[in-house]
């Protein structure tokens, strides 16, 4: 299991295993609030003094299962150490405190591209149980036309403001002001 002064070992397997969305790297300050948490567990895959795998799992309830449950919200394997049994090992160490933390059920995240991540936890038993999306909130305000923080007056005035024009369209009115 990995210790606080692992975390920069932690963010290097993270962001060299090529499959993060955004191609960037993992901050070790990141990695370190993680770690800090006590429903987290980051387990390590290490040959000698390299780090080759990372799992960070979640203990708790998982929706929209309803019980107890662990959750792998990350796996990675660096590219050289795939196929060698790293992301199984990982995941059998996982299973191992899910049953230990009388879990019911183990969750994986995976990327929507990784076509082999997809096709490795389907071998080991793993279904689809949901479809996540990810959006940033500034792009869903802007998408949805909600407010931003302290905006609400600014969305008012714009709805009073379309009724007014839709009223004055139906008029006949709408080139007077």
């Amino acid at each position: 299991m990995a210790r606080a002064e692992d975390a920069g070992a932690v963010a290097a397997a993270l962001g060299t295993a090529g499959d993060r969305r955004d191609g960037g790297a993992v901050a070790p300050s990141a990695v370190e609030a993680t770690l800090a948490r006590a429903d987290v567990t980051v387990l390590l895959a290490e040959v000698g003094t390299t780090t080759v795998g990372v799992l960070v799992l979640r203990h708790g309830e998982t929706l929209p299962l309803g019980a107890a449950a662990a959750s792998v919200h990350q796996m990675a394997v660096t590219p050289s150490h795939r196929r060698r049994g790293v992301g199984r090992a990982l995941l059998a160490a996982a299973v191992q405190l899910a049953e230990a933390d009388g879990a019911q059920h183990l969750v994986v995240s995976a990327p929507p591209g990784g076509r082999e991540a997809h096709r490795f936890l389907a071998r080991l038993g793993f279904s689809p149980l949901v479809v996540q999306r990810s959006a940033p909130v500034a792009t869903l305000r802007r998408s949805l036309g909600a407010p931003a923080v302290g905006g609400e007056v600014a969305l008012r005035r714009a709805a009073v403001e379309r009724v007014l024009l839709r009223r004055r369209r139906e008029r006949g009115l709408a080139g007077t002001a």
